[in-house]
């Protein structure tokens, strides 16, 4: 792969437009064979025919003066088109094999852009064989570099044949240069088990981790900051205003399958006429999805508010929630909030127009760092059921050699931790170093996928667990270390002198090694280590010794 393909959440110059549809037939395939998953296309034919792509006109081209890197597509402002528009349309690929997992889209995009006139769009559309359905909308509010968007197509795509589309439009194609197009990816995915950590026992080495969060239920409170009142915020001369938590289209990918069953807010103070309990999502307007005049809401606890039909949360438009105050005496603070720091923009919205505008209280007051005791409670209505065949593999490496297949873990109904033991010392082994990976496998007697190896909980970045396991010839003293934690320096005394020391994270990674004439006490520099623990590997005249310390920078 040519580019780096983490998420990138793209700003003001997208509007999300997922289900809108566009009913339009699908006519313009012409492809005999469906191509089967995984898809992928960095465009270095140097052309469109090679893997089935189909363009409408002359303006899609593949360059090589662009790309990340190049070659890449695009979207060419010449010929020009006027108030019309131009499609790139893959071949027909298939799914109709996938019943697991989930089907994902990646592709970097880029806007060179020449007026910023806003009137010329690309869209990013996903059939399902009948319609097009459309992922995103960009306009032309000015050039971006290369970004990476990521989709998840699953309901529109699994069990089914499908395309994918570039439809451009506008009213003059020479407002822009071009849209570009790179590393086109269309993959299934799998959920991998989560938050694997581990702990060195007698026995060997203990593998802790947790099942994937897809097949655990999902009833809980969502907001900002922190789920106690501090104080209250009120106007100054009286009046009413209106208060706002929000939370952006991506940020609700987690809760896809959730309905909001209620709503709860805390007001500080009493004096007030009435307080009407809002939701409501932007899809383009205001779409008001709760309106509730609260019947007695009472001053110092959290007032709740049970909703007769549970709304859907739709993870493809931004959510809001919030309360309406009308008729606040002067000198009362009714809306509740945490004690901060603010989560700006997201969750102290304030708008003392009705709702017409909105600003955040942390930026209009910055002495007012809070965020509003606003939560919704998102549930799934139970768990999601395992594959008849779901388990866990668990593979090792010795010495940084090759992965191989150590054992299989059975999953468990119900079941969110397990631990494995690993007896690597028993008989023992002169390999120093060790990992482990564990892979989640959907498995369901008519399709199989093995998902990427989990991540380390407190190494997100990593996808293996490491340990040194060292041959040590015992040593007939103990060496001293202090202090520990250590915070600038380390002190390490031996009687039978010191040859070298050497510092390895706890993913087995050497950090430092510091060799010594046969010192019997030596001061370790330890400022330039991240805060953490570590493993000390001392050699000694006497042998070898391992040791624990923590750095702790204050």
């Amino acid at each position: 792969m040519k580019n780096n393909t983490s998420f990138v959440r793209l700003i003001g110059n997208i509007k999300w437009l997922l289900l809108s549809f566009v009913f339009s037939a699908i006519s313009s395939k012409t492809n005999a064979l469906s191509v089967e998953l995984p898809f992928y296309e960095d465009f270095s034919s140097g052309g469109y025919e090679q893997n089935g792509w189909t363009p409408v006109t002359a303006n899609w081209q593949v360059t090589w003066q662009d790309g990340n890197d190049y070659p890449c597509a695009v979207f060419n402002w010449n010929p020009v088109i006027y108030n019309g528009s131009a499609t790139l349309t893959s071949p027909m690929l298939s799914a109709t094999a996938i019943e697991l997992g989930n089907i994902m889209f990646e592709l970097d995009i880029k806007l060179t852009d020449r007026f910023e006139t806003s009137t010329e769009h690309l869209f990013i559309e996903v059939s399902d064989g009948d319609n097009w359905v459309v992922l995103q909308e960009f306009t032309n509010l000015g050039s971006f570099d290369w970004q990476v968007l990521k989709y998840n197509i699953t309901e529109f795509t699994m069990g089914l044949e499908f395309a994918i589309r570039f439809r451009a439009e506008g009213q003059y194609s020479g407002n822009i240069v071009g849209w570009f197009f790179d590393n086109i990816q269309i993959y299934r995915s799998c959920d991998p088990p989560e938050n694997i950590i581990h702990n060195e026992i007698s026995e060997g080495v203990k593998l802790i981790f947790n099942t994937p969060s897809s097949l655990l239920p999902i009833a809980e409170w969502m907001f900002y900051g922190y789920d106690n009142n501090f104080s209250g915020i009120g106007m100054t001369d009286g009046g009413g205003f209106s208060v706002a938590a929000r939370w952006e289209s991506e940020s609700l990918a987690y809760y896809s399958n959730c309905s909001i069953t209620k709503f709860r807010f805390f007001l500080q103070d009493d004096g007030f006429a009435s307080i009407i309990a809002k939701i409501w999502k932007l899809d383009g307007s205001d779409t008001l999805l709760l309106s509730h005049l609260m019947p007695n809401p009472i001053p110092g606890e959290w007032n709740e508010v049970v909703l007769e039909s549970p709304i859907p949360v739709d993870q493809w438009h931004e959510l809001w929630a919030g309360y309406e105050i009308i008729g606040q005496p002067a000198g009362e603070f009714p809306a509740g909030t945490d004690a901060g720091p603010a989560v700006t923009g997201y969750g102290d919205l304030i708008s003392l127009d009705g709702g017409l505008t909105w600003d955040a209280l942390s930026e209009i007051a910055p002495t007012l760092s809070y965020n509003w005791n606003i939560q919704l409670f998102m549930d799934d209505f139970g768990y999601v059921q395992a594959p008849s065949g779901f388990r866990y593999n668990i593979y090792r490496s010795f010495d940084n050699g090759p992965y191989e297949f150590l054992d299989s873990v059975d999953h468990v109904v119900n079941q969110f931790e397990y631990v494995y033991i690993d007896d690597i010392y028993s008989p023992p082994f002169p390999q120093y170093y060790w990992c482990w990976e564990i892979t989640a496998i959907w498995d369901n007697g008519t399709d199989f996928c093995e998902s990427e190896p989990g991540k380390h909980e407190w190494y997100p970045g990593y996808d293996e667990i490491c340990l040194m396991v060292i041959d040590i010839k015992e040593s007939n003293s103990i060496p001293k270390i202090y202090p520990n934690p250590a915070r600038d320096a380390l002190h390490i005394s031996h009687q039978e002198g010191i040859r070298e020391v050497e510092v390895f994270t706890m993913l087995g990674n050497k950090v430092m090694k510091q060799s010594i004439d046969k010192l019997n006490e030596i001061v370790l520099n330890v400022s330039g280590l991240s805060s953490g623990v570590y493993h000390l590997r001392i050699h000694t005249s006497d042998g070898i010794i391992v040791s624990k310390v923590v750095v702790k920078h204050e």
